[in-house]
């Protein structure tokens, strides 16, 4: 599944969050970019700078151990279609 930017996408749950161990903001732009979205389309959405997205994404790589954009793709998507109910 990936994001188009015509359809809304719900946010990360609290499951979500807690599987990885990030805060609700480091949720929600590995979220964003893990369905899709680049840097400049997440800052947008969040209504942050670029560089405030990039710095969450350092600290998310750190947290979740990757260390490219597609591998935090992978883990979001992985924890999305966890039996274990990681829901949107």
């Amino acid at each position: 599944m990936s994001f188009t930017g015509e359809e809304v996408l719900p946010p990360p749950g609290k499951a979500f969050r807690r599987a990885l161990g990030l805060t609700k903001t480091e949720a929600e732009v590995a979220w964003l970019m893990g369905h899709a979205l680049s840097i400049a389309e997440t800052s947008r959405t969040l209504g942050v700078s670029i560089h405030t997205v990039r710095a969450h994404l350092r600290q998310i790589y750190a947290k979740v151990g990757v260390r490219r954009h597609a591998q935090l793709v992978r883990l979001v998507l992985e924890q999305r279609a966890s039996p274990h109910g990681v829901k949107p």
